[in-house]
């Protein structure tokens, strides 16, 4: 099978001629310090290494092909806010007016402030929202024109943003938009209904013009502590659901792509609405929070929902784990998961800076020995 061959079975709950894998075309790559790692190994001088969002890195096209993978990358992001690491700057006003700082010596960003402090209507109308910048969408086209009549590879259209309710705790400070929820209904919701409207122009705007060559359209909003839902699911249910389900009905009307959604945590008890709302893929299958077991997973939703992650452990085995645990967690995924299709494999979230170079290299040969 081809890539996209091999996507498309995957996809469609058939198994494949092998697993299916990914670590570029989504959020479950590598981050910027693991990526000049792995090209100082294999002695890859002279790269110039971009960023897309934050810390994630940009892998070349030789590297993807080199480490197995089916997909490559639409990345939907301003140009402004590419590249922040390369660009050397320590802080960042983003296109919702938000402030980020890099601290030293810290590999992530860090939100300062809010930039809504009155759960006020009045302060929604009178918002400077971003204005939608399509100056770079020639490009994008042109790339997945490109993908799509030139390589196999399955084209994923990637999203670089915070999700809905990501966006609006951003806006209002976390603490503060979970008081909202309960004590300002109105301001909340109708706070997160414009920010979906602002996302469906995008999405609109971009894929009215490359929905027939993209294979997965990636969404973001985590949802999940490690140890249960960020929210109540009946709040969820009631609330964000139908403007879900909304939104992914606007994305089908110009493609017939499987939609993405990414979600950290334990996020369980928001699968069967997911489903329900549109939802073909949940990531990145973080099977070390509560209720996210690979077994329990498949068996309860294996047949209704594509599980794309969940291959290793990012936060434990990947970092502090010996070569051959790293071997038993790659080999243990891909048997419970994999048989019927329906699993992309991808590490939990991003391989991340402190990974010794030995267990990423074990990692990389055994899911190809194994796939």
């Amino acid at each position: 099978m081809t890539p996209r061959e091999r996507a498309r079975a995957t996809l469609n709950f058939k198994d494949p001629d092998k697993v299916c894998v990914d670590f570029a075309s989504t959020c479950c790559t590598l981050n910027l310090g693991a990526y000049k790692n792995l090209l100082a190994h294999w002695k890859i001088k002279g790269r110039e290494i971009n960023t897309f969002f934050r810390d994630a890195a940009l892998l070349d096209d030789d590297i993807i092909a080199r480490l197995g993978g089916d997909f490559q990358s639409i990345n939907l992001a301003g140009p402004s806010q590419w590249n922040w690491h390369k660009r050397g700057v320590d802080k960042v006003v983003d296109e919702w007016g938000q402030t980020w700082i890099l601290p030293p010596g810290v590999p992530y960003w860090e939100q300062r402030g809010s930039t809504m402090p009155e759960p006020d209507l009045k302060a929604i109308e009178a918002y400077p929202w971003p204005q939608l910048i399509t100056d770079y969408f020639d490009q994008l086209e042109a790339r997945a024109k490109r993908l799509h009549e030139e390589n196999e590879y399955a084209v994923v259209l990637n999203n670089r943003g915070l999700g809905v309710f990501e966006t609006a705790s951003s806006l209002r400070g976390m603490q503060a938009f979970f008081l909202d929820t309960m004590a300002h209904p109105e301001f909340a919701e109708t706070l997160m209904s414009k920010i979906y409207d602002l996302y469906g122009e995008m999405y609109d705007a971009l894929l009215s013009r490359i929905g027939n060559y993209i294979y997965v359209v990636c969404i973001y909003d985590d949802l999940g502590s490690q140890q249960g839902p960020l929210i109540n699911p009946a709040y969820f249910r009631k609330t964000i659901k139908p403007m879900l389900r909304n939104f992914c009905d606007g994305i089908r009307r110009h493609t017939d792509a499987a939609i993405y959604m990414h979600s950290c945590g334990s996020v369980d008890k928001f699968i069967p609405d997911l489903i329900d709302a549109g939802i073909n893929v949940l990531n990145p299958v973080q099977f070390t929070a509560k209720g996210m077991e690979h077994s329990r997973l498949k068996k309860e939703f294996g047949k209704d929902i594509v599980f794309w992650g969940g291959g290793v452990d990012t936060q434990n085995t990947l970092p502090f784990g010996t070569p051959d645990q790293v071997t038993e967690e790659v080999k243990r995924a891909m048997d419970i998961m994999a048989p019927g299709g329906g699993f992309v494999f991808a590490p939990v979230h991003r391989i991340q800076d402190d990974v010794p170079i030995e267990n990423m290299i074990r990692f990389f040969e055994t899911v190809e020995k194994y796939r």
